[in-house]
């Protein structure tokens, strides 16, 4: 508190929130000026009670986004795990299926396997298993759309969800693109150098199915056709 001419002025500095709270008034006796100072360190106390809720909700939110961030994430490739792409990939079936009627919205699931993964990581080692996952994990990035759901759910298992994927002819294009973009060579001190290859199983809404758990089954049947077919390439439900 201070007296500049007759009038009487009262600063606060509210650090939590980064303000200089100043009320000025003119010269008062010293019980209103008692009154005031009373009003003001009351107002003080309660800006800064409202602060502190505000940074602590802050805080608190910030917090629950990182856990629910890293619940939902594989840390070895950082695409999202098991739990996030299915919690994502429902959300998203429920709210659009069954679509109106003569509407063109489709979705799509595909199922993706490394070929032979065992053979990688027997033959490279553990370590450079984890880079080959790592790099799918790069090509995937590369091939499909901010807005499609990469995850790994685990081991050398991955699945993209995409959705309004209008055509079956533009998803063929990417899975088709995917499967060349995956045919990394990895050297072997032996000379006898080993070319990742995948397989991939893919399956669409409505058409096979317009929830999580029956597009999975779909494209995993998929899937095993490649497989039982000789791998390295991709099969639609």
């Amino acid at each position: 508190v201070e007296m500049v001419n007759d009038r009487c002025i009262v600063s606060q500095y509210l650090p939590l929130v980064g303000w200089h709270l100043v009320i000025e008034s003119d010269r008062i006796p010293i019980a209103d000026a008692m009154r005031g100072l009373v009003i003001i360190a009351a107002a003080l106390l309660v800006l800064s009670i409202v602060a502190i809720v505000l940074l602590n909700v802050r805080l608190f939110s910030s917090e629950r986004r990182a856990l629910t961030n890293r619940a939902n994430t594989d840390p070895l490739t950082g695409l999202n795990n098991r739990a996030g792409l299915e919690l994502s990939a429902s959300m998203y079936l429920s709210s659009k299926f069954p679509a109106k009627e003569g509407s063109n919205l489709v979705a799509a699931l595909v199922a993706i396997d490394i070929d032979h993964f065992k053979i990688i990581n027997d033959s490279l080692g553990h370590a450079a298993g984890d880079d080959v996952l790592r790099d799918v994990a790069d090509v995937l990035r590369t091939v499909f759309r901010d807005s499609d759901i990469i995850a790994r759910p685990g081991g050398d298992e991955f699945v993209v969800f995409l959705p309004t994927m209008r055509t079956r002819e533009t998803l063929e294009t990417r899975v088709k693109e995917l499967c060349e973009k995956c045919k990394i060579v990895y050297p072997r001190e032996d000379g006898d150098d080993i070319q990742l290859s995948i397989s991939a199983g893919i399956a669409m809404a409505p058409q096979n199915g317009i929830t999580y758990a029956d597009l999975s089954r779909a494209a995993d049947a998929a899937l095993y056709r490649v497989k039982r077919s000789g791998r390295d390439g991709y099969h639609f439900a």
